[in-house]
């Protein structure tokens, strides 16, 4: 995901460069805006494919509370 970040920002263009349009945006703000939902859609794949279980591995027993 740090690479879309990484991408999104313009450190790459000339500065005082001809910016392009891109879906009725400059360019620069189109890449942004696609990068930053491209890390959103990356992020959303990892949490479906991670498994997370519904209780510790201890029971729940761990970290205090009621006996």
């Amino acid at each position: 995901m740090g690479v879309f970040y990484a991408a999104s920002i313009p450190w790459y263009r000339a500065g005082g460069a001809d910016t392009g349009m891109l879906f009725g945006l400059p360019s620069w703000v189109a890449v942004a805006i696609l990068c930053y939902a491209a890390a959103a859609v990356a992020n959303a794949l990892a949490w479906l494919l991670t498994d997370v279980p519904d209780r510790p591995a201890d029971g729940g027993r761990a970290g205090g509370g009621a006996p």
